[in-house]
């Protein structure tokens, strides 16, 4: 039987694909969602996307499940009962009823007082009818049964543990996830919806919480019985039971269409840290009806369980971990996590496993929302950078390719690409569309399709009815594709025009995980100059490269591609400001390893700086490369902003693993650091730059200058290296003297060394051998014919090994 149901399931599947084509056949806009499903599907190897068993709806519709529970024998984890299912068949000759459930006793089944045949499989009970049923006409029967609730082997089920007994509503390790099935017989999928009431029996002691309103509590022979009602449909993974030594916190928040209630339970012992762990839920939910409009439900309901590994959605009455309500902060994600789906998952429902996304990636984006609500962008957006940079590191380990959202297999229903791909793409569909745009949109979803399902395409169909925005090309390229584009300038041709300069860019699209071309992409340029004027525009690219023209109002000097993170793009970004206040020697933490960069050190500033630092997970470019290097084809840096006319920085980086992996596969001793100071100019060998080896790490340090970075193989100049014999300077100053720079040294031991001056090119434009000693040594260099700029003072041995460096400006 239960390999008939599973062929069953596989037939329906395949008639639905057919008859999708052939609806498809005189519509173009089906042609092409279907071909963007298929392409999805692709992406992910064709998987194993799981049982499907939505084909039911087609032919069943469920109204009501009355659950009827003893719940009082927590010592043996058993459960005596009966479940009342209100149905109507939607066609003629239909002559059973499957309901899931799992590994149940099932005592009988009774309509209208008739005791029905059935089959049971510890999977499916297929009910056989008495006799004919009329289409559209309301039928109940009840199903008897008894026995131990389900859990998963992974993740959900029905949980005893002390004097807690409750479920989490899916099964990671399930097929399919839903997992109503684990505690009650129903249509087990995510698209039937129905009505619940539900008579939870316990001790006395104990309260049951269910999703709804609590109608009425009755104590008798020392049990309580507590009747609660869902008013509104929910699919059956949604519904719930918690049992526990409960009392309840009530609250109520002024929601935009009146007053929503807040019911909390939790242990009596528990109830002080809980509410300082939800200080900030009526922000939460004041947020969430900003960008999402009205809480539809009943309550905003959380009950407290001794779990360890996350919480379950249930509409009105999650299932929180007793652990992260501990009176601070720190799981406060997790608490407007599933609020979140108050909205996203149980409002509106993905139409199967596979659009997952729909719930759990809006979701994990309602958290940053919430940040940014509550505690402003700047939190927003370290969020929304710090899951991107670990979505780029990891998802595509995890989950074996650079995947698409959608049209996720099984194995990965509940992975990386679902929730932190999914909250990333969210993101940038709010910079695609523009914050009113965006909310207006969501706004018509939850209205529209309140208490329904709905799929990817669905999802796009209605933000393009809403707004007129056509969201083709970034359901395209962000949902139904996977991986990333990266966007630089590759060359720019600044021109005066009357009173402002026409800024002609080449952009450079390159790919991460992917071979199409992403197309429309809105690109923030920020235009700066060294006077700290700020011009910015946004522009449209697509394909390999594109020419766009820019009218800014001043000269730029620097230009920046997405500099404020509107886009979850292929690059890791960090910002760091430093005032003339701070101390000199100043070390700049570099919260983001995904960097490459260790540590960046201020060694002197009169004035105010501002870095913006990028790190490109893409071959840079191999135009003008210095002969006989080869340069890296993993990465590249950039490092632009604002610097003051001082500013002498040094960045140190001291791991070459898998980004250098082409080029350390026989070690690390011809690895140089390249520079160029623009797209517009050769590469060449950085003009100051050390390397040390330390404890088999090789360590390179260089002078921070506004250009890109790169390593490469080649010939290492002897200058980069320190001198073995350290030599200590009594003195070593500079002064600009008319067109003279004057330079004085004096040591602490004699040394024969040569005094050099390099410019950024790394040509030496000075050269002065000496004897260094106690005495002062001083030198006259001639300027005069030298550009205005930075350049390196090095002091070194015979050998070429430099002694000391000190960065002169002229």
């Amino acid at each position: 039987m239960q390999h008939y149901f599973v062929f069953l399931v596989l037939l329906l599947l395949t008639q639905q694909n057919v008859w999708a084509q052939q609806d498809c056949l005189n519509d173009p806009s089906c042609q092409h969602t279907k071909s963007m499903l298929l392409e999805a599907s692709r992406q992910w190897d064709n998987q194993y996307t799981g049982i499907n068993t939505n084909k039911r709806c087609d032919s069943l519709d469920i109204l009501h499940y009355t659950v009827i529970l003893d719940m009082s024998d927590h010592v043996g984890q058993e459960v005596i009962g009966s479940c009342a299912v209100r149905f109507k068949t939607k066609k003629k000759n239909v002559q059973a009823l499957p309901l899931d459930l799992l590994q149940f006793q099932v005592d009988s089944v009774l309509m209208n007082g008739v005791k029905l045949v059935f089959d049971y499989n510890d999977t499916l009970l297929n009910i056989h009818f008495a006799a004919q049923i009329s289409p559209e006409k309301e039928q109940t029967l009840r199903v008897y049964y008894q026995g131990h609730p389900h859990r998963d082997k992974q993740w959900g089920g029905f949980y005893y543990k002390e004097d807690y007994a409750y479920n989490l509503g899916v099964g990671f390790g399930a097929d399919p996830h839903n997992y109503g099935r684990a505690w009650h017989p129903c249509f087990d999928n995510f698209k039937e919806r129905a009505t619940y009431t539900f008579h939870i029996t316990t001790k006395n002691e104990q309260r049951a919480h269910c999703n709804g309103y609590l109608q009425s509590e009755n104590k008798l022979d020392g049990l309580t019985t507590r009747v609660w009602q869902q008013k509104e449909p929910i699919p059956t993974y949604l519904a719930c039971i918690a049992v526990g030594d409960y009392v309840t916190i009530k609250q109520n928040h002024e929601g935009v269409a009146g007053a929503v209630p807040i019911e909390l339970a939790a242990n009596a012992a528990d109830t002080a840290d809980l509410k300082k762990s939800f200080v900030n839920l009526k922000k939460a939910i004041a947020a969430y009806e900003y960008w999402y409009g009205p809480h539809r439900w009943a309550k905003v309901g959380y009950s407290l369980v001794p779990f360890r590994s996350g919480a379950m959605e249930h509409v009105s009455n999650i299932a929180y971990p007793i652990k992260s309500a501990n009176g601070t902060l720190k799981r406060e994600h997790l608490m407007v996590h599933e609020l979140g789906h108050s909205w996203w998952g149980n409002l509106v429902t993905c139409a199967t496993a596979q659009d997952m996304w729909i719930n759990e990636g809006m979701a994990s984006y309602s958290e940053d929302l919430f940040w940014e609500y509550t505690y402003g962008w700047k939190r927003y957006i370290e969020d929304v950078k710090s899951n991107h940079y670990n979505v780029l590191k990891v998802a595509h380990q995890q989950e074996k390719g650079y995947r698409p959202i959608s049209g996720v297999p099984h194995e990965y229903t509940y992975g990386i690409h679902v929730y932190d791909k999914g909250a990333a793409v969210a993101h940038n569909m709010r910079w695609y569309m523009g914050d009113e745009a965006f909310r207006k949109g969501l706004h018509f979803i939850t209205k529209e399709y309140a208490f329904q399902n709905l799929t990817t395409a669905g999802f796009r169909d209605a933000l393009i009815t809403s707004t007129g925005i056509d969201m083709n090309p970034f359901f395209d390229d962000w949902i139904f594709r996977g991986g990333f584009p990266h966007f630089e300038v590759e060359g720019f041709v600044t021109t005066a025009k009357n009173e402002a300069y026409a800024v002609q860019l080449e952009i450079r699209q390159k790919l991460v995980g992917r071979t199409v071309y992403f197309k429309e992409v809105p690109l923030q340029v920020t235009f700066l100059d060294d006077n700290w004027n700020k011009f910015q525009a946004v522009v449209p690219v697509s394909g390999a490269l594109d020419s766009v023209t820019v009218q800014v109002p001043f000269e730029p000097t620097s230009i920046l591609i997405n500099e404020e993170h509107r886009l979850n793009q292929a690059r890791y970004d960090e910002e760091l400001r430093f005032n003339s206040t701070d101390a000199a020697s100043t070390t700049a933490s570099i919260q983001l390893k995904d960097l490459d960069i260790e540590e960046l050190v201020v060694r002197k500033q009169s004035d105010s700086t501002w870095l913006h630092l990028q790190h490109h997970p893409v071959p840079p470019s191999i135009r003008q490369i210095p002969a006989g290097y080869t340069i890296s084809k993993n990465h590249y840096w950039t490092i632009d902003g604002v610097l003051s006319k001082d500013f002498d920085a040094e960045a140190i980086v001291k791991n070459h693993g898998k980004w250098d992996a082409d080029l350390t596969e026989n070690g690390t001793d011809s690895l140089v650091l390249l520079y160029r100071p623009s797209p517009n100019v050769a590469w060449q060998i950085h003009p100051n730059f050390t390397k040390d080896n330390y404890f088999n790490k090789t360590i390179f340090t260089f002078s921070i200058l506004k250009g890109d970075y790169a390593f490469a193989n080649g010939i290492v100049p002897a200058q980069v290296y320190k001198a073995e014999k350290e030599l200590r300077f009594a003195r070593f100053k500079t002064a600009q003297k008319g067109k003279d720079l004057k330079v004085e040294l004096a040591t602490t031991t004699k040394q024969k060394a040569c005094v050099e001056l390099y410019n950024l090119a790394g040509v030496v434009v000075y050269e002065k051998c000496t004897l260094l000693s106690t005495n002062i040594k001083t030198l006259n260099v001639n300027t005069a014919s030298f550009q205005k700029g930075i350049y390196f003072l090095k002091v070194r041995n015979k050998k070429g090994k430099v002694f000391k460096v000190k960065r002169v400006v002229l």
